[in-house]
């Protein structure tokens, strides 16, 4: 079975890794297409001899694009077409397509496209809406994007299947990092406002001072000049960015507790996943689909605001046994959003 998985750009982010770790696994045959280039998941997907169309659409303009990218739909012939991005531009060209062989995914949360209610985004929202109506099938990341489809697009709730999104957890391997005196705190994610790493920075530099700790941002993007100046506010000697870094996995193992204090509703969360799999104590704010990850209390802490977050921090220093009963329900819970459980719900989806 053929599938053409159509996407935006190949850059480094949530989806990019995911598609990329899907190839990996999937005993589908798959072909990528990338409407504004390839990127480094395009480089990773191509050193595996995975098929990749690299369009380069700002070059050569929307009209152009939209007719390269039909054309190699039209010559690969495959069963299924994946649009992966919320582009207005991959959903109009989804309508080219024959119904029965289009499929819509949803990867964040449906909800953001109705903040700014201006003339382009109600073009936009009204594309989707038509690319909703017209696919076979919507995949959503979460019950959260489910429900926000059917809230914001009125989207028949019988047409979407919630796939959680997986992760490579072999990559992940368990390795709790023992007390050492000092909390160290860690947060991996695209430097942007709504990550909320801003929210940790302010409430870690509230801790009672006999709590000793330090805190690795890693990451990058465009609101990292205005979290430094933030750091020189609150404690920014205790503060280091590493910025964009291949080596996550063994940054994490010294690590205690990840933060993910975030001010959007997020669709789902990669990188919380990933520090589960460690068996690294998480506490997230209760936003979007969050609270499906994780069960408060049981295999990390789901907070509604900073005092919560400072009580969870020091029930934990003071109870070590609650500290260890956290890092193994969050390794057991890291392998139910493996990448092999994604792969086999996708492709049984595909193939039934």
């Amino acid at each position: 079975m053929k599938i053409v998985h159509l996407l935006a750009t190949g850059n480094n982010g949530g989806i990019e890794r995911l598609i990329d770790d899907y190839s990996k696994y999937s005993k589908l045959e798959n072909v990528f297409i990338f409407a504004w280039g390839a990127g480094s998941c395009g480089e990773k997907l191509k050193t595996r001899n995975e098929k990749v169309y690299d369009i380069d659409g700002h070059k050569i303009g929307s009209i152009k694009t939209v007719k390269f990218v039909n054309a190699i739909i039209k010559n690969e012939r495959p069963e299924y077409i994946i649009v992966h991005h919320a582009s207005s531009l991959l959903r109009i060209i989804s309508l080219f397509q024959p119904k029965k062989k289009v499929i819509i995914y949803q990867h964040n949360d449906p909800g953001n496209n109705f903040e700014d209610l201006s003339a382009k985004t109600m073009i936009k929202i009204a594309f989707s809406k038509l690319a909703f109506e017209h696919a076979s099938r919507i995949i959503a990341i979460s019950k959260f994007v489910k429900n926000n489809l059917i809230k914001f697009y009125k989207v028949n709730p019988n047409k979407i299947s919630i796939i959680y999104n997986g992760t490579d957890v072999n990559s992940f391997n368990f390795h709790p990092h023992y007390f050492d005196g000092i909390l160290h705190f860690v947060t991996v994610a695209r430097l942007t406002q709504e990550k909320g790493i801003q929210n940790s920075i302010k409430m870690l530099s509230t801790l009672p001072e006999n709590i000793k700790w330090d805190y690795t941002v890693v990451g990058d993007g465009e609101y990292k000049e205005e979290l430094i100046n933030i750091t020189k506010k609150y404690s920014g000697d205790k503060i280091t960015f590493l910025g964009n870094r291949d080596d996550v996995s063994e940054i994490l193992d010294s690590k205690d507790v990840f933060l993910h204090l975030c001010d959007c509703n997020e669709g789902f969360g990669i990188t919380i996943i990933e520090a589960m799999a460690k068996g690294k104590v998480c506490i997230v704010n209760n936003k979007g689909a969050l609270p499906e990850i994780i069960t408060n209390g049981v295999d990390g802490f789901v907070i509604n605001n900073s005092d919560e977050g400072i009580q969870v921090i020091e029930n934990i220093l003071t109870c070590r046994e609650q500290w260890d009963e956290i890092m193994r329900n969050a390794g057991a819970r890291a392998r139910h959003f493996s990448i092999n459980q994604y792969v086999k719900s996708l492709d049984e989806m595909l193939i039934n």
